[in-house]
């Protein structure tokens, strides 16, 4: 019996048997995630946010120097994301909190423009010197917010073209010339100057923070922030659509069906040069120089050999010599993708 056992259990003794170990499972690779500090959007995205809001603070300066009669410069600072409180606790109290609805679906977000923005803005449009004193830490008078909204509105009539790729495909329209296109229309509901009562979305929801400066003078003497908020979940397929506009890729992946048809109808009437490209032959500078009518050059290719088809003077198409109602012609084989 003992030598029975020795056979069939070859192991050293107290060994255990291979079969009765425990199964271990390998550790994968775990991402730290800090909730204080959400990462909603890719850094390329981010990217494309910055992207599209740089030319937006461009076109913003023109129109604050027109209203304020004012150099006025407006320059793109970070995008961010973060907490909805983080972002209500970096503000100043009191300030300008704009609530603004994204139309037509009626997505919340707040634009802030600080004192030291506002009141120079406002005493250049009741008619003050470039030279005004530091802003007052007091909230807005009721004078002051209905200036407050006007120059809250020229801001979002400046940010509706920078957002116009966010209109999906069966919202856009064509508008006549002259003709304002009204589908990304930023309507502002009111203005708050207390931080804590501008509740959109809960303190721990994530946003995205874009931060711009403002310089106002010949000499820049004033300078002043204002942010964008906007909430990440509401807003998830604004952005995404925002980002895709910017962020380079093949047609394909940016244009909708519909999109391409009224592409294509545009330029249906365009006219393009097709070429069929029989041969290379490398020859020297003197036989090329001494080339006459009637010479004849041996191209080292068969009768029913492979051509290449140009179309504006690049390869498109790979092709094969053949007849036509009686005209030489050309089959169409394989595409070619020429970079």
């Amino acid at each position: 019996m003992l030598e029975t056992d020795k056979k069939t259990d070859p192991s050293p003794a107290g060994t255990p048997d291979p079969a009765d170990r425990p199964v271990v499972a390998q550790p994968r690779h775990q991402r730290p995630h800090d909730f204080r500090k959400p990462r909603v959007l890719s850094d390329e995205r981010l990217r494309a946010l910055e992207t599209i809001h740089r030319k937006f603070s461009r076109n913003l300066s023109s129109v604050l120097s027109t209203m304020a009669r004012l150099r006025v410069s407006v320059d793109f600072v970070s995008v961010t994301q973060k907490t909805y409180f983080d972002f209500i606790r970096s503000l100043a109290n009191p300030t300008a909190l704009c609530l603004v609805y994204h139309m037509p679906q009626r997505l919340p977000f707040v634009l802030e423009l600080s004192p030291g923005t506002l009141f120079p803005l406002i005493t250049r449009l009741l008619g003050g010197k470039e030279e005004t004193p530091p802003a007052p830490t007091r909230p807005l008078t009721r004078i002051e917010q209905e200036l407050a909204k006007t120059i809250a509105g020229h801001v979002l009539r400046a940010l509706e073209p920078a957002w116009l790729p966010a209109i999906s495909p069966t919202q856009q329209q064509d508008p006549s010339p002259g003709e304002r296109c009204t589908a990304t229309q930023l309507d502002l509901a009111e203005i708050e100057h207390n931080p804590l009562l501008m509740q959109i979305i809960g303190p721990a929801e994530p946003a995205v923070v874009l931060q711009f400066q403002v310089s106002l003078g010949q000499t820049s003497l004033i300078q002043s922030p204002f942010h964008i908020c906007l909430p990440s979940k509401p807003f998830e397929t604004v952005l995404a659509q925002l980002t895709r506009s910017a962020i380079p890729g093949s047609s394909s992946e940016r244009n909708t069906p519909e999109e391409r048809e009224r592409i294509l109808a545009r330029v249906d009437d365009t006219s393009l040069e097709v070429t069929v490209e029989l041969a290379s032959v490398p020859i020297t500078l003197p036989d090329a120089l001494s080339l006459r009518p009637g010479d004849v050059l041996e191209l080292g290719q068969d009768r029913g050999g492979e051509v290449a088809v140009m179309v504006d003077g690049r390869r498109a198409f790979r092709g094969q010599p053949s007849m036509s109602n009686g005209r030489r012609a050309v089959r169409i084989t394989k595409t070619v993708n020429e970079s």
